[in-house]
């Protein structure tokens, strides 16, 4: 699990955030290889998606920029409904 922006992401899998204006994004990690999906959410579907594959030197070079875009959406507004907020112990 990486922590990024007080949530808990599972990198194993594909990412999937949601934007209220109703957009979806959508990156998954595989090795040194990083696939992005883009695109609107009409009628409860995915439609118009437009699909970005980009490779990197290697796996941490692809981590670390899947993880800074990451945080560039949650501050955009974007959601995840598989994302946990990280429980924080109480002092």
């Amino acid at each position: 699990m990486e922590v990024i922006c007080d949530y808990e992401f599972d990198l194993t899998k594909p990412v999937l955030l949601h934007h209220p204006n109703a957009k979806f994004w959508e990156v998954n990690l595989s090795g040194v290889s990083v696939t992005f999906r883009v695109g609107k959410i009409k009628e409860g579907v995915e439609s118009g998606e437009e699909k970005v594959e980009k490779d990197y030197p290697s796996p941490a070079a692809a981590r670390v920029s899947v993880i800074q875009k990451i945080k560039d959406k949650l501050t955009k507004g974007y959601l995840s409904k598989d994302a946990k907020l990280r429980d924080v112990p109480e002092v």
